[in-house]
């Protein structure tokens, strides 16, 4: 993304890197849904170079596949208007592991770009209706119920403290783990061992109740280990952290094998070092770092609720190598989700932070009406969850203000998000591709915004338009004491964050009028 936003002359490296080559976007559900403009505008790069485009995901609905390929059309389109020997034909492919829902097509773009898109969108909810078909017929792996914390609310009147709600959180979670130990623990010479995962969405509440679980004793034939994980830890403590976890949860094995886990010389040790112990618990405490990239295996997990995407790719590391361990329609679920989460219970945040916001889909003018999650994930979900609750493409009202479900939340914000910039004659999608390359959109649609906050707080839409006169601007960005009239109006400064124009009014003026050559 620096190619396209960032004013440096040497941008211009990782600009031409991007349309000489074909884009594959991993796990798209993983990146916020503000920054689906950004990676919007990305295809709309890589089209209008003629180049590829890879989406991969096992939960990427039909509705966000909609508004990327009418991207890749539109900037496919600005291709064809300067190679006049481009085809306007563009192919696609539908991919996965099963082989019969595996398909190709080819869209023309001689009715039209809406006709295609319609087209294709058509075809892409076909291909997700047979995958839910397909899904329907596979045997349950994973069922999800829920933790009840409603009770754990910090009251302002003093008769449930932080401390308290935090230790009875703590409380219920530890209870939960028993219950769920004794459910899915797997046995191996009169010894029985479990690895649970409990993911929350902010590392201070996953410290906060990890400390007050730490207190807690383990009962007389139980041990108990706890791992904190989290991407704040050193370098040094992540990458052991990060080793220890990718050969300890490495488990595949056949029905009939041993459980290669007791074969860890860590397991060993601890076996051995607690003689009078039959029952082992690994507890890895963590936050949303193991959502994504993490080939690990658990035997069960309690999750903070989030987002639908959360509530499908977190699950997918229970039992991910160990799929012939089915679940029957009476056996008990083997992922618990709290009731709320952590920020509907403490009222320190809740003036700043709402909950199901960052990560989440929450934000203003987009809300739900209650932070109940028994009320707003699909109740289907305590009978199986797999990916058909993101691949549905169940129509929404996407002009309202609150919502009852999350996942029509989720649906739309992408519709509002990306279908409305490309619907409307000022955004993007429309523009040349020569406007990709400002920081103009960046500072109306930016990328990482949480990151980026500081600095594009400094810039303000309207300064810079063209890739040539940002190029100018880094010039004089960083030689500010050789440029003498530029220095004594003040459009610059010497601080490295001199790339941004200072906002007022009269020095914009004096910027469009002097620089439109």
């Amino acid at each position: 993304m620096a190619g396209l936003v960032s004013p440096k002359a040497d941008a211009s490296k990782r600009l031409a890197r991007i349309i000489s080559s074909d884009l594959v976007i991993d796990e798209i559900d993983s990146f916020a849904i503000e920054d689906l403009r950004g990676l919007a505008r990305l295809v709309f790069l890589t089209g209008a170079a003629g180049r590829r485009v890879l989406v991969s995901s096992a939960t990427v609905s039909a509705t966000l596949c909609r508004y990327l390929f009418e991207s890749y059309l539109r900037g496919y389109d600005q291709y064809r208007r300067i190679a006049t020997e481009a085809s306007d034909t563009v192919h696609t492919a539908w991919l996965t592991h099963v082989a019969e829902l595996c398909g190709f097509n080819t869209f023309t773009l001689a009715n039209g770009i809406d006709a295609a898109v319609e087209a294709y969108h058509s075809r892409q909810a076909t291909a997700c209706r047979k995958m839910i078909t397909h899904l329907r017929t596979r045997p349950v792996v994973r069922k999800l119920d829920y933790l009840d914390i409603s009770d754990c609310e910090v009251k302002n009147d003093g008769s449930m403290p932080e401390e308290q709600a935090y230790l009875s959180v703590a409380d219920r979670i530890s209870a939960e783990i028993n219950t769920l130990h004794d459910h899915f623990k797997v046995e191996n010479d009169g010894r029985f061992l479990s690895v649970g995962l409990i993911r929350f969405s902010q590392t201070r509440h996953a410290l906060q109740v990890f400390r007050r679980m730490l207190e807690k004793s383990d009962p007389s034939v139980t041990k108990r280990v706890y791992v904190f994980y989290q991407a704040k830890l050193t370098d040094t403590n992540l990458g052991k952290v990060e080793k220890l976890l990718n050969r300890l949860l490495k488990r595949k094995h056949g029905p009939d094998e041993a459980d290669p886990i007791w074969s860890a010389p860590e397991v060993k040790n601890l076996v051995r070092a607690c003689p009078g112990r039959t029952d082992f618990q690994l507890v890895i405490v963590s936050t949303p770092i193991e959502e994504v990239g993490r080939d690990h295996d658990f035997d069960w997990g309690i999750l903070e609720p989030t987002s639908i995407w959360s509530m499908l790719q977190t699950p997918g590391r229970i039992l991910r190598h160990r799929l012939h361990r089915t679940l029957e329609n009476t056996d008990p679920a083997n992922i618990v989700a709290l009731s709320h989460p952590m920020r509907a219970l403490f009222s320190s945040e809740k003036s700043r932070l709402r909950p199901y916001s960052g990560p989440g889909p929450v934000k203003p003018g987009f809300g739900l009406s209650t932070n109940d999650a028994r009320a707003i994930f699909p109740a289907e979900m305590k009978t199986v969850i797999d990916a058909r609750y993101a691949l549905d493409d169940v129509q929404v009202n996407h002009r309202q203000k609150k919502y009852d479900t999350i996942s029509a939340l989720e649906k739309s914000r992408v519709i509002n998000d990306i279908g409305e910039i490309s619907a409307g004659r000022n955004g993007p999608l429309l523009d040349t591709w020569l406007t990709h390359v400002s920081n103009f959109f960046e500072a109306k649609y930016p990328f990482k915004a949480v990151l980026f906050k500081q600095a594009s707080s400094k810039f303000h839409a309207g300064d810079v338009v063209m890739m040539k006169i940002s190029t100018f601007l880094t010039k004089l960005t960083f030689f500010p004491k050789k440029n003498e009239k530029a220095r004594r109006l003040g459009l610059f400064t010497g601080a490295p964050e001199a790339r941004f124009l200072r906002p007022e009014t009269k020095r914009q003026e004096y910027f469009k009028k002097n620089l439109q050559t």
